[in-house]
Formats: structure tokens, sequence, C-alpha cells
């Protein structure tokens, strides 16, 4: 297990940045969110219509 609260820190904060940024999610269509997050700056940097940004929408939230 863990020697200390120290180290449960470091671990825990690294695998929330694994599941955060690298981790594909489904309902991001199994992108990482990291992966979501560029598509949608980039759409937005190419100037889409917002017609445009429906295929960008999360299905289960709705939401870009």
């Amino acid at each position: 297990m863990f020697t200390s609260i120290h180290q449960f820190n470091i671990i825990s904060e690294k695998w929330q940045d694994d599941y955060n940024d690298y981790h594909p999610h489904q309902s991001l269509k199994y992108k990482s969110p990291r992966e979501f997050a560029a598509r949608v700056f980039n759409s937005f940097n190419n100037e889409k219509s917002k017609s445009d940004f429906s295929s960008l929408k999360c299905e289960k939230h709705q939401y870009l």
C-alpha cells in the first residue's frame, strides 16, 4: 500500500493526470480529454460556423 500521505498524494496526482489528460473516455468518442480539447480549440481557430461544431458534442452530456 502507501507508506506515507506524501507518497499517496504523488501517486494519486499522477493517476489523475493520466486519467484526465491521456485516458480515452467513451463520452468523448474514445478520445482523451486532451485530444478532445485540442480538436475543439483547432476548430475554433479555423473559424468554422457554429453548425460545424455539432460533431464535437459530448454524446452523454451534450456539451462541446
